[in-house]
C-alpha cells in the first residue's frame, strides 16, 4: 500500500494508491501529561484554548520539521484515516518537501516516515509535484513558472523538459502575515491576540472591501484584562503588502537566470499559483499589478501537491497542452486541464 502526504505548516493532505480521495486536515498535534495524543481537526479546535498540562503545536515550521514526535503522530494519524480501526504493518510513503531544505532537514523527513512505520520513504520536490498536479506541460520544451504559496514557505520554480531550470525558496508564507499582525498590535497598541484571530482579520480584510476597521478580541496588555480593539485596515494592508513584495522578489530572482526563450513562454502563458494562499481573495490583482505578468490559479490549488505525488506513482502524470488562457479575453475561462483564470 502506498501513501502520499503533503505535510504542510497549516494543513496536511494525504492520498492513497488506488483511490482518488484526498483527506485534508489541520497539521496540529495536542497531547497531555499522560501521553494522550490528539491530531488534526480536533486538536486545532483547542489551539489557543488549551488548559494547563495540554500542549498544542504545529510540527512543521518554515517548511522543516521542528517537532519530531509530533510529526510522526501526524503521519500515523493520516494513515489510519484511510484504514479506520487498524494500522498497516508496512507501507510505502512519499512525502513532499520544499526545495530549499538542507540535506539534514531532508533526512529528518525520511526518519519521521520510517518511525511512523513506512517500509520505504521517498521524498519529492513539492513545487514539481504541484506542477504535475496542475497538469502543466513540464515535459515539453515550454517554460512554466510555478509559485507555491504555503503557510510556512514560498517557492518559485521554472520548469521545462521534465527538469527544473531554476528555483527559489523563502521561509515566508501566510503564517508570517499572521505573526506580523499579532506583533504589530502588541507593539503599537499594547494589545495581544492569537494567530487564529490574526488569520480571521486577514480573511475579513479580503472579504469586506468597504470596511475601514475590524474588531478583534484579546487581552489589553496595559490592564491585563479581556478587551476588544478596532484594527485599522491599513495595518493589515501593510503586512500583506510586505508579503506580496516577497513573492514578487522571488519571481524576479527566478526569471533573472532564465533563458530569454523561456521568459517569453512565461510572459505568454502566465505564472501559475498553487498552494493554500493562492486562494486569498486579493492576491491576483496585487501580484499582477506588481509583476505586469499574466497570472493564473490552478484548480484546487491547495491539493495540487498531493495530487501530483499520486500521479507520479500511478503513471498518470502527463505533459498537458497548456494553451494560453489570456488570448480568449474571458476572465472566467477554465481549460480542460484545470487552470482557472481569475483576472
Amino acid at each position: 500500500m502506498d501513501f502520499f502526504i503533503d505535510l504542510g505548516t497549516s494543513y496536511f493532505r494525504i492520498g492513497v494508491s488506488g483511490s482518488e480521495e484526498i483527506i485534508n486536515e489541520p497539521c496540529v498535534v495536542a497531547w497531555d501529561e499522560l501521553g494522550r495524543v490528539i491530531v488534526g481537526t480536533e486538536a486545532e479546535q483547542i489551539l489557543g484554548r488549551n488548559p494547563y498540562g495540554v500542549e498544542v503545536l504545529h510540527p512543521i515550521e518554515d517548511g522543516s520539521i521542528k517537532h519530531f514526535d509530533a510529526a510522526v503522530n501526524v503521519i500515523k494519524y493520516a494513515v489510519t484515516k484511510f484504514l479506520p480501526g487498524r494500522f498497516p504493518r508496512r507501507f510505502n510513503l512519499t512525502l513532499s518537501v520544499p526545495s530549499g531544505l538542507t540535506d539534514v532537514e531532508r533526512r529528518v523527513f525520511k526518519e519521521i516516515g520510517e518511525q511512523a512505520g513506512a517500509r520505504q520513504v521517498k521524498l519529492f520536490d513539492s513545487t514539481v509535484a504541484a506542477a504535475i498536479g496542475a497538469d502543466l506541460p513540464i515535459g515539453q520544451p515550454i517554460g512554466c513558472l510555478v509559485v507555491n504559496l504555503g503557510a510556512g514557505v514560498t517557492q518559485a520554480a521554472v520548469m521545462s523538459m521534465n527538469g527544473v531550470v531554476d528555483k527559489r525558496f523563502s521561509k515566508t508564507g501566510g503564517r508570517t502575515v499572521d505573526t506580523s499582525i499579532v506583533e504589530m498590535l502588541r507593539k503599537n497598541y499594547g494589545f495581544l491576540i492569537g494567530l487564529r484571530s490574526a488569520e480571521d482579520l486577514k480573511l475579513r480584510y479580503a472579504e469586506q472591501l468597504d470596511v475601514e476597521s475590524f474588531e478583534a478580541r484579546g487581552r489589553n496588555l496595559r490592564t491585563g484584562l479581556p478587551d476588544s480593539i478596532l484594527v485599522p485596515r491599513t495595518l493589515i494592508e501593510q503586512q500583506l503588502k510586505t508579503y506580496y513584495e516577497t513573492i514578487v522578489n522571488l519571481v524576479v530572482e527566478t526569471l533573472e537566470t532564465c533563458p530569454p526563450e523561456l521568459v517569453g513562454d512565461i510572459m505568454d502563458r502566465g505564472i501559475v499559483l498553487v498552494g493554500g494562499n493562492a486562494k486569498m481573495a486579493d492576491i491576483l490583482p496585487s501580484l499582477t499589478r506588481r509583476t505586469e505578468v499574466p497570472i493564473v490559479i490552478a484548480q484546487s490549488p491547495e491539493t495540487c501537491v498531493v495530487r501530483g505525488l499520486m500521479q507520479t506513482n500511478n503513471g498518470t502524470a502527463k505533459s498537458a497542452t497548456w494553451k494560453s488562457l489570456f488570448k480568449t479575453g474571458d476572465p472566467s475561462n477554465t481549460n480542460s486541464k484545470g487552470i482557472t483564470q481569475k483576472g
